[in-house]
């Protein structure tokens, strides 16, 4: 028999135990070694004139890193200024993906203004 913390157990349960109970250092490590799930903290799109327009998508938790995906467009980052279909509701949509692959998306949609620049 082993004795944990003055509950007396058979040696065959005594590691089944001391993890169920959360007993095991181990335990605490995993804890604080897990980390928040990826979420946008914020997301937007702003006409600008000129058929052009301003969006951003920012994100946290995860793990490391983020890659940005846009809709009709090569931008790789967190923010685009872009050509826009005028005097209609256009959309856009991002994609962000942590380095262990895990990724969230949104679709922005907003009304692309022409004339000069706001």
């Amino acid at each position: 028999m082993l004795r944990n913390r003055g509950l007396r157990l058979p040696a065959a349960l005594a590691g089944c135990a001391l993890a169920t109970l959360g007993f095991a250092a181990t335990g605490a490590a995993q804890a604080q070694a897990s980390t928040a799930p990826l979420a946008f903290t914020s997301y937007s799109c702003g006409a600008e004139g000129a058929s052009m327009v301003d969006c951003f998508a920012y994100a946290t938790g995860g793990t490391g890193g983020y890659t940005w995906h846009w809709s009709d467009t090569t931008s790789t980052r967190p923010d685009i200024f872009a050509h826009c279909a005028t005097d209609k509701t256009n959309s856009v949509t991002v994609t962000i993906t942590d380095t262990a692959g895990s990724h969230i998306s949104t679709t922005m949609q907003f009304y692309c203004l022409g004339g000069p620049p706001r």
